[in-house]
């Protein structure tokens, strides 16, 4: 993938550009220059003299389990560790079942961080989908572990339990949810749902159109035993819990020293092993908020 600004004059060949059906490479409709899937300029309109260049940016993608995931390095560094290919998805055993889009108004590290700040699913999230309990249920809450995995240093995994009970009694079995989550990288985050009636996998990938502007994007696939409108339904159960954080992230402030208590659990721990994916040349957040609102002809 090439990054979308022509070197010519600079069009953006997301909007001025097209593939040609007779050269197969992407043609600038501005001058009509053509480019090689390299990104390197191999045909101009109007002379058989070639420049020699190249679009600035080429990226290198994967597409896997149902999604194009680009590589983006401070340094233009080449990928430093995998995805995590799911079988059941590129096989098509899996279906795609639900997808959706959302957007939120904070910092990138703001949405995966949240996964490990176990403490909040207690508090934020105690109440069932649609925010009521009804009172003979004497509890409904999470249980969750985090860790980074031994062997890959760029996941981390964590497994959550939604549990209810009745009169402080007795524990609805049938409706313990399992929920295995692997952060993967700064912005991929999977869930594998344990159910009755099959397995579901989810995938949150975050993608940042602008410093504070996350496009969050939910794909869901299921096996073949669980119906379509299960699957929906449960997406649609996930974005309940999704958007009680929604308000949280878009009006809170970063604190890089916070007051922490016994009950916070691997929240510190995330942040360390998330700062593996900033390097020498990223940019900080105040000169990145800097160029984003600075006019520069």
């Amino acid at each position: 993938m090439v990054e979308a600004y022509c070197p010519h004059l600079g069009a953006n060949l997301g909007v001025a550009g097209e593939v040609s059906m007779s050269t197969n490479c992407l043609k600038c409709k501005f001058h009509g220059w053509e480019f090689d899937k390299d990104g390197k300029v191999v045909r101009v309109d109007g002379t058989d003299v070639v420049p020699n260049g190249n679009i600035k940016r080429v990226y290198h993608v994967c597409e896997t389990n149902g999604i194009v995931h680009l590589w983006h390095d401070a340094e233009d560094g080449a990928p430093t560790w995998d995805l995590v290919h799911r079988d059941q998805i590129n096989s098509g055993d899996y279906y795609l079942a639900a997808e959706s889009i959302a957007y939120v108004n904070c910092h990138i590290q703001e949405i995966p961080e949240n996964g490990a700040d176990v403490a909040h699913l207690n508090v934020l999230h105690k109440d069932l989908v649609g925010g009521w309990t009804p009172n003979f249920l004497a509890f409904h809450g999470w249980t969750a572990s985090w860790a980074v995995d031994q062997q890959l240093q760029h996941i981390t995994n964590m497994t959550v339990y939604e549990i209810i009970r009745v009169w402080n009694s007795y524990t609805l079995h049938f409706a313990t949810v399992k929920v295995d989550i692997h952060q993967i990288g700064p912005g991929l985050v999977t869930l594998d749902f344990h159910t009755p009636i099959g397995t579901l996998i989810l995938h949150q990938c975050i993608l940042p159109e602008k410093v504070t502007t996350q496009r969050v994007r939910h794909v869901m696939h299921a096996s073949s035993t669980v119906p379509r409108p299960v699957a929906k339904l449960l997406l649609w159960a996930v974005h309940d819990q999704f958007n009680r954080d929604v308000p949280i992230w878009c009006t809170k402030r970063y604190e890089p020293k916070p007051v922490i208590s016994k009950a916070d659990g691997p929240l510190l721990a995330f942040r360390r092993w998330y700062q593996q994916f900033y390097s020498a040349g990223s940019v900080s957040f105040a000169d990145a908020l800097a160029q984003e609102t600075m006019i520069d002809w």
